[in-house]
C-alpha cells in the first residue's frame, strides 16, 4: 500500500538522503480538482530497498499554487506562471524566499509558442542562474546569491540582473538577447552554469528553405558581463569530437548536464526509435578545459547522479542500500522523458560497476503532462559546489588490470569455495591428482562442468597441458548467461542451473568492444568505436575479421545462417536509416566485400531490436510493432516479403518483441513492461501463413536477449515450458513461467509481478 504522507500539506518535507523527484499534479482535493491555479506536488523518495518506490509525500506548496516548476540550479527553483506566460519567479526551498521577476516582453513568444507553452516544456527551452561568488556576497544588498536569470527560448536570450546597492544602475528589465556565431544564429537546448560561465549545447539555426536544415551541435561557453547591459561574450569550445561509440541512424541520444565537486559531467545515453524504446547504452564524460579533451568517466567515486532537463544534482551514495531515500553509490538515476513513449511513474538506475539498468515503479497516480523535477534539500549539496563536503575524499579514477593470459580467472560467488577449503584441510597430505596418468585426467575433465574445468585448467600445468581449451559447453544442462561488464573486456558468466556464479576475463582486443549478435556459440562484436566488425568464439578462440567496406554504423541489427566460419554462412544486416525503404546488406564466406539489396516499403515495415532468425534458406525480421519480414537470397538476387502481426496484439508501446526459432517454425514473444505480467507468444505457420496463439512451449524453453533468441528443448522436468529473460534479480536470473503465468526468480521461491527492481545488463548473451 502506498506511503503517503499528508500531514503538513503545505509544508515541505523533510530532507532525506537523496533528491526527491518532483512531479506537479493537476488536480488538487477538496472541491477544486478542476482548478489548475492550484496544483499539487507529489515528493517521490528514492528507495533502494523495494523494488517500487512507494513512499512519496502529498504537497500543495503556498508558493508554488498556480505554477509549474522550469528548472532546478544553485539550490533555486525557476517557476512558470499558469495562468500568464509571461510571468516567472525564483523560489529557494530552503529559506522559503520567493522573488516575482517582472514580466517578459512581447516578443518572448511567438503566437505558436504561446498555445505550446503548457503542451511541452522541453521543447527549446532552457534555464539556469548564475549566482554571486562570497566576496560578491557581502556587498549584495538583496541578501540572496542569485546574480542574473537567463531564460533560453529558441534562438533568443533573456537575461535580468537582481538589483543591488553596489550596481544601482542596472535596469530592472529583461534584456532580449540574440545568439550568433559567425553570422549564424544559434539555438540552445542544453544547459549549465558552474563558476559564473555558462556552458551551453547549440545548434546552428538556418532557414531550410534557403541554406537546408543543419542539425550538427556545438558546445558553447557563455559569459555575461558585469554591468548595466549584461551583453554576452560567447565562444565556441574547439574540443574534440565527443566519442559516440555504437551510434547508430536507429538511435536516438538523450544528454544531460551535471556539476559535482566543481567538475563538470555530460552523460548520454542511447534509447531505440522502436515501440519499446529500449535504453541500450549509457556513457558519462568529464569536460576537461585545460587538456581540451572529453574524459570518459568509468567510476563517479561513491556519488550518485540525478539527471533531469534543467535540474541535474548529485549526493553521495550509500553502501547499506535500505531505508527511505537511501541511493547506491556509482549509480545514475533518471526519469525516461515523457516524449520516449514511457509513463512518468518509471525511474531508471544505471550501475557504472555492473554495467546494467535496473527499473522501478512509483505507485503513486501521478501527472504525465509536467516532467518531474528532482529537488536536492541536503544541506551538504548547498555549499559552494559541494567541496567543503568532499569528506576528505580524493576524486581519482580507479582503472582495472585486465590480465591478458589466455587462462581465464575464476571467482565463486558463493559457499562453494568454503566447502572446497574445509575438504582440503581433511584431505592433509593425501597423494595429489596431479600425480595421476596425463588419460585419466583427460578422462576426469570429460565429466567437469565448463566452470569447474575452467578452473582445472589453471590450478597447476601438468593439467593445463593434458586437457585442451574446450570447444563448446560442457555438461551444462541450460545455456550460459554472459554479461559484459563496464570496461568493455571483462564479463561475468552465469549457468541458471547453477546456485553460483563466476567470472572471467575474455581479452578480445585492446579496445573495448559491444556484442552485436550471437549465435550456435559465436559472437560477432563491434570494437574501435563500431569501424570493425569481428566473430568470435569465446571457447575455441577462434575468430576472424568481416570486411569493412561498408559504414557499419549503419547496421542495426546482424544474423547469418550458420557458423561463420562454415562454407556455406550467409550473414545479413540491416540497415534502417533509409526512410522509405529497407536495405539489406549481405555477404557469403570468403566473400571480400559486403552486397546490399533495396526494397521500397509497401508496408510501414520499421526494424525493431530483435536479431534475425534464419529458417530453411529464409532470415525472417521483426518489425516494430510485429510484422514479419522475409528476406531470401537466390542465386545473388534477393527477395522481400512482408507478413501482418498478429490481429490480437493492439498497442505495442512499452513492449518487447522477440523473435525466436522453435521446431521450424518463427515464434514472436510480446512483454509488456508495466505493471502485469502480460506476455503472449505467436507462432508463425508456414503452410497456412498465418500466427497462431501458443499456450505452451511444451518441453521447449526460450533464451531471450535483444542480440539473440532462441529455443533449446530441456529434458529435465520442472525447467521446461518458461522464457529466460536477460534480467537479473540479485544473483538470479528472471524467468516466466507459462504454468504460473508469473515472474520467477531462478534459485529462489520469489515471484513478481512485474519487472521493478531487476537489472538488465546492458550488454549480455546467451551462449
Amino acid at each position: 500500500m502506498e506511503k503517503t504522507k499528508v500531514e503538513d500539506y503545505w509544508c515541505l518535507p523533510p530532507a532525506e538522503r537523496s533528491p526527491y523527484l518532483v512531479y506537479t499534479l493537476r488536480n488538487v482535493c477538496g472541491d477544486d480538482d478542476d482548478d489548475e491555479s492550484k496544483p499539487t506536488q507529489t515528493f517521490c523518495t528514492i528507495d533502494e530497498g523495494n523494488d517500487v518506490s512507494d513512499y512519496s509525500y502529498i504537497k500543495s506548496i503556498p508558493q508554488l499554487r498556480g505554477k509549474f516548476i522550469c528548472a532546478s540550479c544553485h539550490g533555486w527553483l525557476i517557476l512558470g506562471d499558469f495562468v500568464d506566460k509571461f510571468l516567472y519567479y525564483l523560489w529557494n526551498p530552503l529559506t522559503l524566499e520567493l522573488i516575482a521577476l517582472p514580466p517578459l516582453p512581447n516578443s518572448a513568444y511567438t503566437d505558436d509558442e504561446a498555445l505550446e507553452i503548457y503542451g511541452d516544456l522541453e521543447k527549446y527551452r532552457a534555464y539556469t542562474l548564475i549566482t554571486l561568488g562570497d566576496e560578491d556576497l557581502e556587498k549584495n544588498s538583496v541578501g540572496n546569491n542569485v546574480s542574473v536569470v537567463l531564460l533560453f527560448f529558441d534562438d533568443k536570450v533573456f537575461s535580468y540582473r537582481l538589483s543591488s546597492k553596489s550596481s544601482s544602475d542596472i535596469s530592472s528589465n529583461w534584456i532580449n538577447h540574440g545568439l550568433e556565431l559567425f553570422g549564424k544564429k544559434l539555438t540552445i537546448h542544453n544547459v549549465i552554469t558552474v563558476n559564473k560561465v555558462v556552458y551551453a549545447w547549440a545548434h546552428k539555426y538556418y532557414r531550410e528553405d534557403i541554406d537546408g536544415p543543419d542539425r550538427s551541435s556545438i558546445l558553447l561557453s557563455i559569459e555575461v558581463a558585469n554591468d548595466a547591459t549584461d551583453s554576452f561574450t560567447i565562444k565556441s569550445l574547439q574540443m574534440d569530437p565527443l566519442p559516440q561509440n555504437g551510434l547508430v541512424s536507429s538511435d536516438k541520444l538523450v544528454d544531460y548536464w551535471v556539476e559535482s565537486c566543481g567538475h563538470v559531467y555530460y552523460i548520454w545515453y542511447l534509447v531505440r526509435r522502436c515501440m519499446d524504446c529500449r535504453i541500450r547504452m549509457v556513457k558519462i564524460y568529464e569536460l576537461d578545459l585545460v587538456g581540451n579533451k572529453w574524459v570518459e568517466v568509468k567510476s563517479l567515486d561513491g556519488r550518485a547522479f540525478f539527471l533531469g532537463q534543467d535540474c541535474s544534482t548529485w549526493c553521495w551514495g550509500s553502501n547499506s542500500g535500505d531505508g527511505s531515500g537511501c541511493v547506491r553509490g556509482d549509480c545514475i538515476y533518471f526519469p525516461v522523458p515523457k516524449r520516449e513513449y514511457f509513463d512518468n511513474t518509471i525511474y531508471y538506475c544505471y550501475s557504472l560497476n555492473e554495467g546494467a539498468l535496473s527499473m522501478k515503479l512509483f505507485r503513486s497516480e501521478l501527472s504525465r503532462h509536467y516532467a518531474p523535477i528532482w529537488l536536492n534539500l541536503m544541506p551538504q549539496y548547498h555549499s559552494l559546489l559541494g567541496v567543503q563536503d568532499m569528506k576528505g575524499k580524493e576524486l581519482t579514477q580507479i582503472k582495472e588490470n585486465v590480465d591478458g593470459l589466455d587462462c581465464e580467472m575464476i571467482s565463486y560467488s558463493t559457499s562453494y569455495d568454503e566447502c572446497h577449503r574445509e575438504e582440503n584441510k581433511r584431505r592433509g597430505k593425501r597423494p595429489q591428482l596431479s600425480e595421476l596418468p596425463l588419460h585419466l585426467i583427460y578422462l576426469i575433465s570429460k565429466y567437469m562442468h565448463l566452470f569447474d574445468l575452467w578452473n582445472f585448467r589453471v590450478s597447476c600445468k601438468t593439467f593445463h597441458d593434458a586437457v585442451s581449451q574446450p570447444q563448446h559447453r560442457t555438461n551444462n544442462m541450460l545455456p550460459l548467461f554472459v554479461v559484459l561488464k563496464n570496461d568493455g573486456r571483462s564479463c561475468e558468466i552465469i549457468d541458471p542451473s547453477l546456485d553460483y556464479s563466476c567470472s572471467s576475463i575474455l581479452q578480445l582486443s585492446s579496445d573495448p568492444f559491444a556484442i552485436e549478435f550471437f549465435k550456435d556459440g559465436w559472437l560477432v562484436i563491434s570494437v574501435d568505436s563500431k569501424t570493425q566488425l569481428k566473430y568470435y568464439n569465446p571457447f575455441s578462440r577462434v575468430s576472424g575479421d568481416f570486411p569493412s567496406d561498408v559504414d557499419i554504423h549503419r547496421f542495426t541489427r546482424i544474423g547469418f545462417s550458420t557458423y561463420p566460419t562454415s562454407p556455406d554462412c550467409v550473414t545479413v544486416a540491416i540497415d534502417n536509416s533509409i526512410p522509405c525503404a529497407v536495405k539489406i546488406y549481405c555477404i557469403k564466406y570468403g566473400d571480400e566485400s559486403w552486397d546490399s539489396f533495396m526494397f521500397r516499403r509497401r508496408l510501414n515495415f520499421f526494424f525493431g531490436s530483435s536479431s534475425p532468425i534464419y529458417i530453411a534458406g529464409t532470415f525472417y525480421i521483426l518489425d516494430a510493432v510485429g510484422n514479419l519480414g522475409a528476406y531470401i537470397l537466390i542465386d545473388g538476387k534477393g527477395s522481400w516479403r512482408v507478413y501482418n502481426r498478429p490481429y490480437i496484439i493492439g498497442n505495442l508501446k512499452r513492449t518487447r518483441a522477440y523473435l525466436v526459432e522453435s521446431d521450424g517454425e518463427p515464434h514472436f514473444v510480446c512483454i509488456r513492461d508495466d505493471w502485469g505480467p502480460w506476455v503472449k507468444v505467436f507462432k508463425f505457420n508456414l503452410l497456412q501463413v498465418k500466427w497462431l496463439e501458443v499456450k505452451s512451449l511444451g518441453n521447449h524453453s526460450f533464451f531471450l536477449s535483444h542480440t539473440f533468441s532462441f529455443s533449446v528443448e530441456i529434458t529435465k522436468a520442472g525447467m521446461q515450458n518458461r522464457i529466460y529473460l536477460s534480467r537479473l534479480k540479485g544473483n538470479g536470473i528472471l524467468f516466466y513461467s507459462l504454468e504460473t503465468h508469473k515472474y520467477h526468480v531462478l534459485g529462489t521461491e520469489d515471484s513478481m509481478e512485474h519487472f521493478s527492481g531487476t537489472q538488465e545488463p546492458m550488454q549480455c548473451c546467451w551462449l
